[in-house]
């Protein structure tokens, strides 16, 4: 079974941060698992500890891009957005993708990421990557994508 310092250490180096993990992050993300229920405010208490400077992307003009992709614009609703993300019943996997795509902060959103895939998951039996491909894998099979493009 992975531990809470495995799984930090693999997010992290997701990230290119090669470095033991600090007791506060690992701490951090013990409280944000153990969470019945995720808030705006626990995600950047979250944040605060693994990405101190990133800020919520709710003003016009506070946009990113993720190597081709680019998320929705910064704007005042996303407090709104969270909420709602929050709000449904997503699996892990599905969480996991619908909040990198909206990708409601300035940074720091792979960390919280798959902080928020390892809360809906309430257990680590696989690494992130792992675990991930897989799910990937299924996902892949259950919509019916069995055709190759060659």
């Amino acid at each position: 079974m992975i531990t809470y310092y495995d799984f930090v250490k693999e997010s992290n180096a997701i990230e290119g941060i090669h470095r033991e993990p600090t007791q506060q992050e690992i701490d951090e993300l013990i409280r944000f698992v153990s969470l019945d229920k995720i808030t705006l405010e626990d995600m950047k208490l979250f944040l605060s500890i693994y990405q101190p400077e990133a800020l919520l992307r709710d003003q016009y003009g506070m946009n990113v891009r993720i190597g081709k992709y680019y998320p929705p614009f910064g704007d005042p609703r996303m407090t709104e957005f969270v909420d709602r993300l929050l709000s449904r019943n997503y699996d892990s996997y599905d969480l996991h993708c619908q909040y990198e795509k909206l990708h409601p902060f300035t940074d720091g959103n792979g960390r919280l990421g798959r902080a928020l895939w390892l809360w809906r998951r309430k257990g680590m039996s696989l690494g992130f990557l792992h675990a991930f491909y897989y799910q990937t894998l299924e996902r892949f099979s259950q919509r019916g994508s069995n055709k190759w493009i060659l």
